[in-house]
């Protein structure tokens, strides 16, 4: 009887035993290098970075407006959630090589130590190829109606309607090859849409340009921007004239241009 009474009490030592592995497997604790540094999310809708920072008991997120009055949190372990003092929850989903991915308003966030993984992430993932790769692809397309400046003025002259995309060695912003892309179907539709490098415009040149329309500033950074330019010409005149200023890796509000 008492040697049932011992292979009893060792069975249950051993059930409790066996509970208790599964329970801390099962509890995930914050990694310390998560801790005391800023972490960067591309937002691929405009194009900025949402910010977080987290420490032994407090938590910032820039980018998050909901999470503006949220500071201090306790960290659940075994259900990987940061219960804040503003009654939300961020969940914890893992962290691993500089990556560090939490589960906000119910969709997954991939946040890096760098603003450039970040942003390499998000276009690895918007658009099935690496930013070299994508450049290399659409990079052709503006040589493909590339005029020099003669025959820009020729254009001009003629009084003719066309497009002039205005893309120089200035040009420093993602759109300066994101729209290339976009100009690829552009120049399907329509014959009158032109590209010029302004990158060696000329003082001369541009007050050439400035007596056709005073919208043409005399300004070089006016031609090579940071971001490319379309200028709109018809009966010698300047129509429209623009930045190309996409919503994050979104351009297609450009579509339209003619």
């Amino acid at each position: 009887m008492k040697k049932d009474k011992i292979i009893t009490y060792m069975f249950m030592m051993g059930i409790i035993i066996f509970c208790s592995i599964i329970y801390i497997n099962g509890v995930s604790p914050l990694d310390e290098a998560i801790y005391n540094k800023k972490w960067y999310s591309f937002n691929v809708g405009d194009g900025s970075y949402r910010m977080a920072e987290i420490s032994n008991d407090s938590i910032l997120l820039n980018g998050f407006s909901e999470f503006d009055n949220c500071k201090e949190y306790s960290y659940n372990k075994k259900d990987m959630i940061f219960n804040l003092d503003c009654d939300k929850k961020i969940e914890y989903n893992r962290y691993k090589d500089g990556e560090l991915v939490l589960e906000i308003n119910n969709k997954e966030i991939h946040f890096f130590d760098t603003i450039e993984q970040s942003y390499n992430y998000e276009f690895n993932k918007y658009f099935n190829m690496s930013e070299g790769e994508f450049i290399d692809s659409y990079s052709q397309v503006k040589e493909l109606i590339l005029i020099d400046y003669k025959s820009l003025i020729d254009f001009i002259d003629e009084g003719k309607r066309f497009t002039l995309i205005l893309n120089g060695d200035m040009c420093i912003n993602y759109e300066c090859y994101l729209f290339d892309k976009l100009l690829e179907k552009l120049i399907v539709k329509s014959s009158d849409i032109y590209s010029f490098n302004p990158s060696n415009i000329t003082d001369d040149e541009i007050k050439k340009l400035n007596s056709y329309s005073s919208d043409l500033l005399l300004d070089y950074n006016f031609y090579n921007s940071n971001y490319p330019r379309v200028v709109i010409f018809s009966d010698k005149n300047v129509v429209e004239t623009f930045l190309i200023k996409c919503d994050g890796f979104d351009c297609s509000k450009y579509e339209s241009i003619k």
